[in-house]
Formats: C-alpha cells, sequence, structure tokens
C-alpha cells in the first residue's frame, strides 16, 4: 500500500512488550497454584506438547489448548486481578518502560495501535487495559460453550480446549494486518511492526518500518541482512518497574507532544 492513509503500529507482546515467561505460562503456573488444572486434560495436554516439543517448542505451547478443557473463561480476569494487585505489592511494572515509551511516542503521533499476538486473547485483553489511549488488539481465541462449574454450582462459560479461529502466529499474523490495514484505512508501506522471533516475520514484512525487538539468533541475522531497525529492551530492576514504567510514558509523550 502506497500513498496516504493511517499510520499502523504492530506490536508483538510476549518478548516483545513483556518479559519472559510469556502470558500464557504465567496464567500455567496460576492454575497450577490454586489447583485448577485437570488431571486428564493435563494428561492430554502433556502427551501432545512432549511429541512437539523437539521439533518446535514454541508450537508445542502455543498450538496446544487442552489442558483449559472444562475451565471457566472468568479465570482470566480473576487471574489479571490477582496478578495486577501482586504487581503493586512488588513495585513491579508488567511491561518494558522502553514497549510503554514506543505506544506513547506512537500515538501522540496519532498512529494507530495494534497488539499481534499468538498469545491467548482472553489473558491480552486483560492486559492491554493497562496501555495508555487506544489500543486495539487481534490475538488467538479460545473456543467457549456454556458447562457447569463446580466450584460455582452454576453454569457459565467454559473453554472447551480448543482455538476458535486462526493460531496468531507466523503468516496468520501478516493475514490479521493486511486485514487490519483494510479495515482502517492503514497505509502499510508508512507504518511500523515490532517482533522478536522467526514467527514474527510475516508481520514485519508486511510494513515498511519494521523493528527487531530482543531478536533472536534468526531474526536478528534477517534484520541485519535488510537493514531493519534493532532494538534491546530491558526489564525495570526490581523494586523500580512502576517508577520506570511511569517514566517511559513520560518521555514518550513528551518527545511526541513538542514534535506535533
Amino acid at each position: 500500500m502506497t500513498g496516504a492513509g493511517v499510520v499502523g503500529v504492530f506490536f508483538d507482546l510476549d518478548s516483545t512488550m513483556l518479559p519472559a515467561p510469556s502470558l500464557e505460562w504465567r496464567f500455567v503456573g496460576y492454575l497450577l497454584e490454586r489447583n485448577q488444572l485437570k488431571s486428564s486434560h493435563a494428561g492430554a495436554w502433556v502427551a501432545q506438547f512432549a511429541r512437539e516439543i523437539l521439533r518446535s517448542p514454541h508450537d508445542a505451547m502455543d498450538a496446544n489448548k487442552r489442558y483449559l478443557a472444562g475451565l471457566r473463561e472468568s479465570l482470566a480476569r480473576d487471574w489479571s486481578l490477582a496478578t495486577t494487585e501482586a504487581a503493586k505489592l512488588s513495585g513491579e511494572a508488567a511491561f518494558f518502560p522502553e514497549a510503554l515509551e514506543r505506544v506513547a511516542w506512537h500515538q501522540a503521533r496519532g498512529h494507530r495501535v495494534c497488539i499481534v499476538s499468538g498469545t491467548l486473547a482472553a489473558l491480552a485483553r486483560e492486559l492491554v487495559t493497562q496501555l495508555p489511549g487506544r489500543v486495539d488488539l487481534v490475538a488467538t481465541e479460545l473456543e467457549t460453550a456454556t458447562g457447569y462449574v463446580e466450584e460455582r454450582g452454576d453454569c457459565e462459560a467454559v473453554w472447551t480446549g480448543e482455538i476458535s479461529g486462526a493460531h496468531m502466529t507466523g503468516l496468520a499474523k501478516a493475514r490479521a494486518v493486511w486485514r487490519y490495514a483494510e479495515e482502517h484505512g492503514v497505509n502499510l508501506s508508512a507504518s511500523y511492526a515490532y517482533g522478536d522471533r522467526g514467527a514474527d516475520l510475516p508481520m514485519l514484512d508486511a510494513v515498511g518500518h519494521p523493528v527487531a525487538v530482543n531478536a533472536s539468533k534468526r531474526l536478528a541475522r534477517i534484520a541485519r541482512e535488510n537493514g531493519w531497525e534493532t532494538v534491546r529492551w530491558r526489564e525495570a530492576a526490581a523494586g523500580a518497574g512502576a517508577h520506570d514504567a511511569r517514566a517511559g510514558l513520560a518521555r514518550g509523550q513528551a518527545a511526541h507532544g513538542a514534535a506535533r
């Protein structure tokens, strides 16, 4: 796409905007701590994970959601509230301070920001509410059904353990960017994308300004060969996270407030 149009900004989430571990691994830890995982579903998940781990560690986790079968959808909200409270007590920030600075930088320019992530949309939606301004989200949706929740003694939405729609990785990310551009009048040749690994390459290739963040060896090599911008974003020091996050937002807003 060339010519006039909205400038879009597409961010991967895990290891790009957020330090490790991934959102989903954090959620798994939350479920284990509260004894929420059913042994039969966890066993099926482990069996599939073991078959896939040597071929593709990322796919072994990303495409396998059987461990969630029968769990209530509202657990995502419970997890978010618990982690937000824990972050307040520890002073840690969820996002890399530099990531928040970039978001504010783009928003001050009037750019349209969208997170495109392979993580679970139910988790990502909770986290996106912590970002300033409008931030759109495209992530991996989970199939739900109405089920009986024993701990509640009532029926509510539960996950089936299957993905609804595309698993948002690789070429699916590029397709999501193309659809988003068409729907919102985005000029991709003037747009930006941020990613950290090979699965983000199609998304990075779809825009005029790709940025490799905390890049894997493969992505770092490709970025060098193509002259892409590369950056290293680091987690804030323990106890300084909330302060650094606010400082990052202030720097971004000030920089582009002056630029407008």
